[in-house]
């Protein structure tokens, strides 16, 4: 079995509450547009949530979706976001069925949001894209994304095959979901300060095994309004925080840590930037300040933390992919960057991407 240490990003397709495609989120991320917006969702108008949602202007230009009655309010919104991401790849799918390693929201409550009933969807959409047998779903949230991406390692390690697609996609914009937050006194309101902004998006990233001929990046570069960027991820590390959200074990913050050193040690270049997952919550802050710590022979001197949260909000299991297309539209200008997410439960992962 071929040992990878790196795969190549051939395209990406995002959407979030800043737009749809890197280009106007990178665009409106430096102009330091955010997407919040205060929204009585309790019938409480003394006490607003702050909140962002995808401009449905961005979803009306694509093809419509078909959600059928299978799917309940939260799925068929998250169907509908994703597929606005995957019809925006910045480049053509191979010719055959793909794996696909789809991340999803946490299960907060009674059951997953991404099962075989959404995958059977999104798939019919796409026009049967997706092979089944080989594709799996992982419900684990921020850190979904990049579970997602060594997953895609592992498969293409064992079956020898060129290609994987990852994808993630969340969506805060649930009553149910958001009354559980708003209990647990997690939302970010107008009399709270200790909390979180929820938001949706969703991702795609193609990516390609190193070693052998990528028919795909050919045609994209053939296609004028589709132009491949490609970069490099490399070996993400993966690890378990016990003392987590949904825990009574104490809280260590040494897990990101441990998960950015794993990372780091599989990436040769220096990392200048780092994309963070924080949210807004002091609960997320304590662990980047360790992780700064014990990561900081590996990184060059001061790195720039990036929180794309402060302008599109919490993305959820989004948010590792979306961040991910970020750092790797960005190796022009930071060759190498670092990319972490942690999930509520538990799960704290973090990968490197660099410039081919």
């Amino acid at each position: 079995m071929n040992t990878l240490s790196k795969l190549q990003v051939l395209g990406s397709g995002i959407i979030n509450p800043l737009g749809l495609g890197v280009e106007m989120t990178e665009a409106n991320i430096a102009t330091g547009i955010s997407a919040y917006e205060m929204v009585d969702v309790f019938d409480e108008p003394h006490n607003l949530l702050r909140m962002t949602t995808v401009p449905e202007v961005a979803i009306n230009q694509n093809k419509p979706v078909d959600c059928g009655d299978d799917l309940d309010d939260r799925q068929a919104r998250m169907l509908t976001l994703a597929a606005a991401a995957l019809d925006n790849l910045s480049c053509p799918l191979p010719d055959g069925p793909l794996a696909l390693f789809l991340a999803g929201p946490e299960i907060y409550l009674d059951r997953p949001s991404i099962n075989k009933v959404f995958f059977d969807n999104l798939n019919s959409h796409s026009g049967d894209a997706f092979d089944p047998s080989c594709s799996r779903i992982l419900n684990t949230g921020r850190a979904g994304a990049i579970e997602a991406i060594e997953t895609a390692f592992r498969y293409l390690e064992s079956s020898g095959a060129q290609y994987a697609l990852v994808g993630a996609v969340d969506s805060f914009y649930d009553y149910r979901t958001m009354l559980y937050l708003s209990e647990k006194r997690r939302l970010l309101t107008s009399q709270t300060m200790d909390g979180f902004a929820p938001g949706e998006g969703a991702a795609f990233l193609l990516l390609h095994s190193p070693g052998t001929t990528s028919n795909t990046t050919n045609n994209a570069a053939s296609d004028t309004n589709k132009k491949p960027n490609i970069a490099e991820i490399h070996r993400p590390g993966l690890m378990f925080e016990k003392g987590h959200l949904m825990s009574k074990e104490p809280y260590t913050a040494e897990a990101l840590a441990k998960a950015m050193q794993q990372a780091l040690s599989a990436c040769p270049h220096p990392i200048s930037t780092i994309f963070s997952s924080q949210t807004g919550e002091m609960h997320y802050t304590k662990e980047l300040s360790v992780a700064l710590i014990r990561c900081g022979q590996s990184l060059q001197q001061n790195p720039k933390v990036i929180s794309p949260a402060e302008y599109f909000g919490d993305l959820g299991a989004a948010y590792g992919l979306v961040a991910t297309a970020l750092a790797a539209s960005n190796t022009n200008t930071a060759p190498a960057s670092l990319v972490y997410c942690s999930s509520d439960s538990g799960q704290r992962a973090a990968l490197c991407v660099a410039k081919h």
